[in-house]
């Protein structure tokens, strides 16, 4: 109570520090054999790893030095195709990929981002990113050519088969040079049978 101004009441406002959400949705391929061919179709990954790093040095609100550039701030693992990594201060991260499933490639791209002050009324600034692996690939070239002269043998009927599941793959003649090439053929064993001579 204050003889001048009466009753006094005080009471404190806090300002809440604006932070940083990542959601990452992560996609793979999967290989299905059908229609005696192949083709790829878009899963969700699990299991990929990632570690984050900041980009330059990271600075709290109250002017405090969090990280310095190239720090490790965590590794977090992708479940069920999709990883959120919450809680960071502002500034400029990048993602590593440090593995993935044996049967995809590895994504060696540093995935840079910044997280930015947007306004006073956001609490969270929010980025999203989607990355994809892709499964390990092959080129198959086969040539046919001549017995006696050795010249290349165009339109010889070719059918390729997946060794493991006994099913056909591919089935095609070579062209003007004698060949066949296929540039997108999944990793395994295969087995091909000449199964038309040309004239």
């Amino acid at each position: 109570t204050d003889s001048e101004y009466g009753v006094l009441f005080e009471t404190k406002f806090e300002n809440k520090q604006v932070k940083g959400s990542v959601e990452i949705n992560k996609l793979g391929e999967e290989l299905v054999l059908e229609d005696d061919s192949y083709h790829y179709e878009e899963i969700k990954l699990d299991g990929v790893t990632y570690d984050l790093y900041a980009n330059d040095d990271i600075i709290s609100a109250d002017g405090t030095k969090v990280y310095s550039k190239d720090d490790l701030i965590g590794t977090y693992e992708v479940e069920d195709g999709y990883l959120k990594i919450d809680d960071l201060y502002l500034g400029k991260y990048y993602l590593l990929e440090t593995s993935t499933l044996d049967s995809h490639v590895l994504d060696t791209t540093k995935h840079k981002f910044e997280l930015k002050y947007k306004d006073q009324y956001t609490e969270v600034v929010s980025l999203d990113f989607t990355f994809k692996n892709y499964l390990k690939k092959s080129t198959l070239e086969f040539t046919k050519t001549d017995l006696v002269s050795g010249e290349p043998l165009p339109n010889t009927k070719i059918t390729i088969f997946d060794e493991e599941n006994d099913k056909k793959i591919f089935e095609g003649f070579t062209d003007d040079k004698g060949q066949i090439i296929i540039t997108d053929l999944y990793v395994g064993k295969f087995y091909l049978i000449e199964s038309e001579a040309p004239e």
